[in-house]
């Protein structure tokens, strides 16, 4: 099997403005999946946790 040479040139300002738009989204998709994770805001998990409830993520 041989091996698929990419033409895509890393040292071009295309790609370089792509890869930071790129890199910003992500840690923006991380931080909103974290907000996620916690499963809700404080007062309403507490308030679960308080009744004896399991958060549902």
């Amino acid at each position: 099997m041989y091996r698929i040479e990419s033409k895509i040139d890393k040292g071009s300002a295309q790609y370089k403005e792509n890869f930071e738009k790129n890199k910003a989204q992500h840690l923006e998709f991380k931080e909103n999946l974290d907000k996620i994770k916690q499963g809700g805001p404080e007062r309403s998990r507490k308030r679960h946790t308080d009744r004896g409830k399991i958060l549902p993520r």
